[in-house]
C-alpha cells in the first residue's frame, strides 16, 4: 500500500510571471527543449469536443440513473447542439473494492469518479479549521470506514500544497492522516486583510487548484474536489498587479477544470453567519442552497471574470462555472460532504461538436435539459472559447517541468509503468531506467520505417523540507524496429541522476515533447555505499 503521510514538496505558487523567471534562471536552465520535428505527424483541426458531467436529481433530491440520451438537450449560447457521446451512471460504477493504494485504486477503477478533500488551512481562521477537521472525521466514519470512491486527502498550507494521503477506499486510514496533521496558525489570514497580502494568498490558491487538476487531468473519470475552508470570494484590483493576468489565470484556470472533469465545490466551514445573496442566486436555483439554509456569496456570475462591473472574483466563482455547489451558513458539514460525494458518484457524460467555430475567448453560456418535469439538472454553467494555445516556448515548458516536480501528486497523462534506480556509486550518482507506456506516446515514422519518440526526462533530488538538492534534466529518444507498436511492450528510457547524500525522495518527471503529455513517480533513494 502506498501511503504518502506529509510528503511536503517545495510549492511554488507565486504568480506565473514570477515562476517563469525564477524557472529559466535556475531549475532546468541550461536544457534546451526540442522543437516538434516536421516530420513528426501531427493531426491539426479547429474541431473541439466539449465533454459534460452531469448530475440529475428528482424533486426529493435522489440522484436519478435511468435516463436515456433522448431524455436530455444541450444548448450553448441559446443553440441546440447535437449529442455526440452519452455514458450513463451504470458506466462509472464498476464495483472497486481495492484498498492498496494510490496506484492500484485508481487504476483499477476505469472511469470511477474520484473525491478529493482539500483542507484549506491558509484561508481560513484556526478554530474553523478545528471544526472542518472533526467534520471530515465524522464524514469518514460513516458506512464503518468505507468510502464509495477512491479519496485523496489534501491540505493548503501557508506555505505548501501537501498531499496528506494518497487515494483510497478506507476511511479509517484517512481519519488518522487526519489526527497526524499539524496544528498549525493561518498566519496570512492573521496578518490582517492588506490588499497585497490578498493577492497573494489569492494567487496560491488558484495556483493549488490548477496543480490538482492538471496532475489529475490522466484519469478519465471525473474528480470531485470538495474545498474545505473559507476560499476567496472576491478580489479587488490591486496596486502593483496585473490584472489582466489574473483574469486570464482564472479563466484558464475555468477551462483547465473542464478538460480535467472537475467539478469543484467550496464549503465554508465558518458555520452559520449572515451572508449576502446576490442576483443571480435564483437565476442558477439550487447552486449555494442546502435546504434553505445556504446562499451563495456576493461573488461574480459565472461568465463574468473580467468583465465590466465585475471586477470580484475567487474560487467561488469558478465553483459556479464548473457546476459545482457553494456552500455557507451550515453547521451540519459532515453531512455536505456526504452529499457532495454521494451527487458527484452518480453523474451522466454527455458530449458534443460546438457549432460555434469562433474561438474569441467570449463565456459560452451552456444549458442542459432533461423532459422529465420536476427533475433538477446539475452541470457546468459554461467555458470560455480560447484561441488554440500556441506551441509553448522554451520558458513555458521549463515552467510546466518545474511545476510538475513541485506537484506532490502524480501526473497520469503519460504513464511511468515502473522506474528502476541502479546501484549507487560513491560519488552518488546512480541509472535511473524508465519503462513508459507507448499508447501515452508521441510516436514519428524514420525513412527506414522504424519509429522514435522524444521526451525529456528529469530526476529532482529533494531533501526532507522539500528543497530540490539537485537536479538532472536530459532529452532523450525512444525507438522501435517495427513500423506497428506494440501496445503490450513498454518503452525504456535511461537517464543518470545523482542523488546528495541527504536525500529522502526522489521525483521523475517525464514529458512527451510532441504532445505535452506529463507523467512522474516518486521515489524512495537507494542505499549509499558504505566506505
Amino acid at each position: 500500500m502506498s501511503h504518502r503521510r506529509y510528503r511536503v514538496l517545495t510549492y511554488i505558487a507565486f504568480s506565473f510571471l514570477f515562476l517563469i523567471a525564477f524557472t529559466s534562471q535556475s531549475i532546468f536552465s541550461q536544457q534546451p527543449e526540442p522543437s516538434a520535428d516536421a516530420s513528426t505527424p501531427t493531426i491539426v483541426s479547429t474541431t473541439r469536443i466539449v465533454t459534460l458531467d452531469v448530475v440529475v436529481t428528482d424533486a426529493a433530491g435522489h440522484p436519478v440513473a435511468n435516463l436515456n440520451q433522448e431524455d436530455f438537450s444541450v444548448q450553448e449560447d441559446g443553440a441546440p447542439q447535437k449529442i455526440a457521446v452519452f455514458e450513463t451512471p451504470n458506466l462509472h460504477l464498476e464495483a472497486n473494492n481495492n484498498d492498496s493504494g494510490s496506484k492500484d485504486v485508481v487504476e483499477t477503477s476505469a472511469t470511477r469518479p474520484l473525491t478529493i478533500i482539500m483542507l484549506d488551512e491558509m484561508n481560513t481562521k484556526f478554530e474553523n479549521i478545528v471544526f472542518a477537521r472533526t467534520a471530515i472525521k465524522h464524514f469518514l466514519e460513516q458506512h464503518d470506514g468505507k468510502l464509495e470512491q477512491p479519496t485523496a486527502l489534501m491540505t493548503l498550507t501557508n506555505t505548501n500544497l501537501v498531499l496528506v494521503h494518497d487515494y483510497t477506499q478506507n476511511g479509517k486510514e484517512l481519519i488518522t492522516a487526519v489526527d497526524h496533521i499539524p496544528a498549525m496558525l493561518p498566519w496570512h489570514v492573521q496578518k490582517g486583510t492588506h490588499l497585497l497580502d490578498e493577492a497573494e494568498r489569492f494567487v496560491k490558491t488558484e495556483g493549488a487548484l490548477h496543480d490538482v487538476a492538471l496532475a489529475s487531468k490522466g484519469y478519465p473519470g471525473r474528480k470531485n474536489i470538495i474545498w474545505l475552508g473559507s476560499p476567496f470570494r472576491k478580489l479587488s484590483t490591486v496596486a502593483g498587479v496585473d490584472n489582466s493576468l489574473r483574469i486570464q489565470q482564472s479563466k484558464d484556470l475555468s477551462n483547465l477544470l473542464l478538460e480535467s472533469h472537475v467539478t469543484l465545490y467550496t464549503i465554508d466551514p465558518a458555520g452559520l453567519q449572515p451572508m449576502i445573496p446576490v442576483d443571480y442566486a435564483e437565476t442558477y436555483s439550487g447552486i449555494g442552497s442546502l435546504g434553505g439554509k445556504g446562499v451563495v456569496h456576493s461573488v461574480s456570475a459565472p461568465g463574468t471574470i473580467g468583465a465590466p462591473g465585475h471586477t470580484n472574483f475567487g474560487l467561488d466563482t469558478v465553483a459556479l462555472e464548473t457546476g459545482g455547489q457553494v456552500v455557507y451558513e451550515e453547521n451540519d458539514i459532515d453531512r455536505k460532504l456526504g452529499t457532495d460525494v454521494a451527487e458527484g458518484n452518480t453523474y451522466y457524460t454527455l458530449a458534443y461538436y460546438p457549432s460555434n467555430h469562433e474561438w474569441n475567448g467570449a463565456f459560452r453560456k451552456l444549458k442542459v435539459q432533461v423532459n422529465h418535469p420536476g427533475y433538477k439538472v446539475r452541470a457546468r454553467l459554461g467555458y470560455y472559447g480560447a484561441a488554440t494555445p500556441a506551441p509553448p516556448t522554451a520558458e513555458e515548458v521549463r515552467f510546466e517541468l518545474a511545476r510538475a516536480v513541485a506537484n506532490p501528486l502524480t501526473y497520469t497523462q503519460t504513464k511511468l509503468k515502473a522506474v528502476a534506480i541502479g546501484a549507487r556509486n560513491k560519488d552518488g550518482h546512480a541509472q535511473f531506467t524508465l519503462q513508459m507506456d507507448p499508447a501515452g506516446l508521441s510516436w514519428e515514422t524514420l525513412p527506414n520505417n522504424n519509429r522514435a519518440c522524444k521526451v525529456t526526462v528529469v530526476v529532482a533530488a529533494l531533501s526532507h523540507d522539500g528543497e530540490i538538492l539537485h537536479y538532472t534534466s536530459q532529452n532523450v529518444e525512444g525507438t522501435s524496429s517495427s513500423p506497428h507498436l506494440d501496445l503490450n511492450k513498454t518503452v525504456s528510457f535511461k537517464i543518470d541522476g545523482l542523488i546528495p547524500p541527504k536525500t529522502a525522495s526522489i521525483r521523475v518527471v517525464v514529458r512527451d515533447s510532441a504532445s505535452g503529455r506529463i507523467g512522474s513517480a516518486n521515489l524512495t533513494p537507494p542505499e549509499m555505499p558504505q566506505t
